[in-house]
């Protein structure tokens, strides 16, 4: 994909497709992978829950997006793609087998119509429709291992898609051994800060990850707190309102789970505002569901039914006029 052309190296936050001239277009291609990753991860969550016409509409809309994001060879796909089949083979949704079939199945059979037969990436993406599901978490691992040696050598150690690649990488490989993953992601995190912001970002969301998993969920609030003032230090230098957004949220799911009931609430509708303000409809859908379980659990049964009706709306919104293709 380097050496045909297909892809650039970064150097910076800004995700860069090889065929884009401008940031308008580096941001657009960064916005579809988002919507597709965001879509994903909220139909898996609605599944769980029961909700199975609101997931159809999602998972359906972000699938629509295949089409363009296989064409436009943006040099982050393959780690996105990555993330979600991690998140569907050993992760959360590791019991939803049926949706990790749908979307390898549909992957490959766009990459046949979106891309010469000669294309590298037409055979990766065929590669995953056709492999054996038992195989697959196999070739996740080499597929970043892959990543990292190739993206170190052609952008250096920090840039955004080989650091990405390299925390991706060490949370697999330790899936069932977390204080090794918490030290290898401490390593990194150290490595990183004062070199990049979106590697600092990062390493800091899968160490939080790593955190809630051993339930210390003081340290996940610190780490919420942390960052969210990185990102207020840097608004308008290389962080956006969206994370702002993660930062109340990181601290509202924290703050949930230690009994602190107000200030969860608040922080969690401050980040479904940004949300909505920012048009990350997805991931405001998947804020309000949260705050909805919550509202329930602290026996608000009204105020819950409330946000039902919002996220409905939102649901319509966000899938209005989309390609319906389940």
């Amino acid at each position: 994909m380097y050496d045909q052309g297909h892809w650039a190296p970064m150097s910076d936050r800004s995700l860069q497709p090889a065929s884009s001239d401008t940031q308008d277009s580096e941001d657009d291609a960064y916005t579809v992978l988002d919507r597709f990753y965001s879509g994903c991860v909220t139909a898996c969550e609605l599944m769980e829950e029961k909700k199975f016409v609101e997931a159809r509409k999602i998972l359906s809309a972000a699938c629509a997006l295949l089409r363009s994001i296989i064409a436009s060879g943006h040099r982050e796909t393959l780690n996105y793609f990555v993330s979600i089949f991690f998140e569907l083979t050993q992760g959360r949704f590791a019991s939803l087998v049926g949706v990790l079939d749908l979307l390898r199945n549909f992957l490959g059979n766009m990459a046949m119509l979106v891309l010469p037969e000669r294309h590298p990436f037409r055979a990766i993406c065929c590669a995953v429709g056709r492999m054996d599901v038992s195989e697959l978490n196999k070739a996740i691992i080499l597929s970043l291992k892959t990543l990292i040696d190739v993206s170190e050598k052609k952008e250096g150690r920090y840039s955004p898609s080989a650091f990405r690649s390299q925390l991706s990488y060490v949370s697999l490989l330790h899936a069932n051994r977390p204080v090794e993953e918490e030290i290898a992601l401490r390593q990194l995190l150290s490595e990183v800060r004062g070199r990049s912001l979106d590697g600092t970002f990062n390493a800091l969301k899968f160490l939080l990850i790593n955190l809630q998993g051993q339930n210390r969920i003081e340290e996940c609030e610190a780490l919420g707190v942390e960052y969210l003032a990185l990102a207020q230090t840097h608004a308008g230098d290389g962080a956006t309102d969206v994370d702002i957004a993660l930062g109340l949220q990181m601290q509202a799911k924290s703050q949930y789970r230690l009994g602190k009931a107000a200030l969860a609430e608040a922080n969690q509708r401050k980040q479904v505002g940004i949300m909505i303000a920012t048009n990350n409809l997805n991931w405001a859908i998947r804020g309000l569901g949260i705050l909805e379980g919550w509202l329930r659990d602290w026996g608000r049964a009204n105020e819950a039914d409330e946000l039902v009706e919002e996220i409905e709306r939102l649901i319509e919104q966000d899938t209005a006029g989309k390609e319906n293709i389940y």
